[in-house]
């Protein structure tokens, strides 16, 4: 029932669900966004590693951040499993990663080939990041929910009934 006394519509709290989800992956998003940036200056002005190098530290702390917040406020995990569903997080971030990159180049090959733009601005180079940042989004979110963070039944359910 609503405060307002009225019945709630079927799947009403399924779609509220996706919705905090939603709004959660994206604010763990832009934080681990922060954190990969961040990071990957804080490296390359440091002179410890080359922008390309530092990267991959960079996004593996990211990676971590995004985990922690997805799990804990995006998906409200308590697998007592945490290293293994850690590890399907990172194997689906991962495949965002490379979905992101190859939509990038992709994007920057399309403006060359047909002559949409010169792709060596950064204009283009900005695009094709926006671009492959949106596709690897949505590919993480359903990753992320129906991989990574899959809601277990608990072990009574799948007991026998007593006397079986």
């Amino acid at each position: 029932m609503s405060l307002s006394g009225s019945a709630q519509p079927a799947g009403a709290g399924l779609k509220g669900s996706l919705r905090r989800e939603a709004m959660g992956f994206a604010a763990a998003g832009l934080a681990g966004l922060a954190v990969d940036a961040g990071l990957t200056v804080l490296l390359v002005r440091s002179g410890w590693l080359s922008p390309v190098i530092a990267r991959i530290p960079a996004t593996a702390v990211a990676i971590g951040v995004t985990y922690v917040l997805n799990r804990h406020f995006s998906f409200r995990s308590n697998d007592q499993r945490w290293g293994h569903e850690l590890l399907r997080y990172a194997g689906v971030n991962l495949s965002g990663a490379a979905v992101n990159y190859a939509c990038y180049v992709l994007f920057l090959f399309a403006c060359g080939y047909f002559g949409l733009m010169d792709s060596s601005t950064s204009t283009a180079a900005l695009i094709g990041i926006l671009a492959g940042s949106a596709a690897a989004a949505c590919l993480n979110f359903i990753g992320s929910r129906s991989l990574a963070f899959v809601k277990r039944e608990s072990a009574r359910s799948h007991a026998p009934p007593p006397g079986q």
